[in-house]
């Protein structure tokens, strides 16, 4: 489980749990803090009182220097009692403060959380009513921002598969499906089945793997036999192969938006490493 995903998902639940712990934590200690503070004035009262009846009756009328320092270690008496009992004051305050400073703290950080939860929500929503009602029928299966790309891919293949085939021949047809692909490098639709394409690039993968295709692959051997589609102009033997058999197994086949959305708003791009398609003339090696 990633951790950082479940806590940025659950964050605002997470810290409104914590800061109801810790409001019910302060509210508590702070009882407890104002009973004991209650209890403890008490007692500060009749200590001050104990001290200062024993001082009046050690004074002597005939000794008013003798009485003036009784006065005197009255005062600093009184002075240290007051202060062990304003320490023991905030000690018993010190917790429900500190429990009120969490409980506030969770209470900004789960609104912040969910605040950037609801901007993100907010649009989410609003990118996917400009896609119109075939997206927004998708809304209640995939709403989070985590789910953007499982998303699009979903959306993508609902325009890809089952496409009509067009009477103007436009787009050409293998007889292999009605999956609709856009070839990146000759710029050309066709028609056929995500199983036919994909077996294809694999066994023209293994096929350059296997060293027995030692000048590489010629495009339109690529086109004709792998794809079944029409060949090009440059595409036969001394205009465009195939020569490096690493970039070869990069190639991908992409769902996402045509580049001609007149066609459709989303195919199957056949993308090619940048360097993968090259000329006799410009080989190497």
């Amino acid at each position: 489980m990633n951790i950082g995903v479940f806590f940025r998902k659950n964050g605002p639940l997470l810290f409104t749990i914590g800061a109801g712990v810790t409001l019910v934590g302060a509210v508590v200690t702070a009882f407890r803090a104002g009973f004991v503070v209650a209890a403890d004035t008490v007692f500060l009262i009749a200590d001050k009182d104990e001290i200062t009846e024993k001082a009046e009756a050690r004074k002597k009328e005939n000794n008013p220097a003798y009485n003036e320092r009784l006065d005197e270690e009255l005062k600093k008496d009184i002075f240290d009692i007051n202060c062990k009992h304003v320490v023991r004051w905030v000690k018993e305050c010190l917790l429900p403060l500190g429990l009120t400073g969490a409980s506030l703290f969770c209470m900004y950080k789960g609104q912040k959380l969910n605040t950037k939860a609801l901007a993100a929500m907010g649009a989410g929503y609003a990118a996917l009513q400009k896609k119109g009602g075939l997206i927004e029928s998708k809304v209640k299966q995939y709403i989070g921002q985590y789910k953007e790309e499982e998303f699009e891919e979903d959306v993508a293949q609902d325009w890809i598969t089952g496409y009509p085939l067009p009477e103007d021949g436009a787009i050409m047809d293998t007889g292999n499906g009605n999956d609709l692909f856009f070839d990146s490098f000759s710029e050309r639709y066709f028609l056929s089945s995500l199983k036919e394409v994909e077996q294809a690039i694999d066994l023209a993968k293994s096929d350059l793997n296997r060293g027995g295709k030692r000048y590489g692959l010629v495009l339109n051997d690529w086109y004709r036999n792998y794809l079944g589609i029409k060949t090009i102009g440059l595409g036969g033997f001394g205009g465009y192969f195939f020569f490096d058999k690493e970039k070869f197994d990069k190639v991908k086949i992409v769902p996402t938006a045509c580049p001609d959305r007149s066609v459709s708003p989303y195919c199957y791009v056949i993308n090619y490493p940048e360097g993968a398609v090259d000329t006799i003339y410009d080989r190497k090696d």
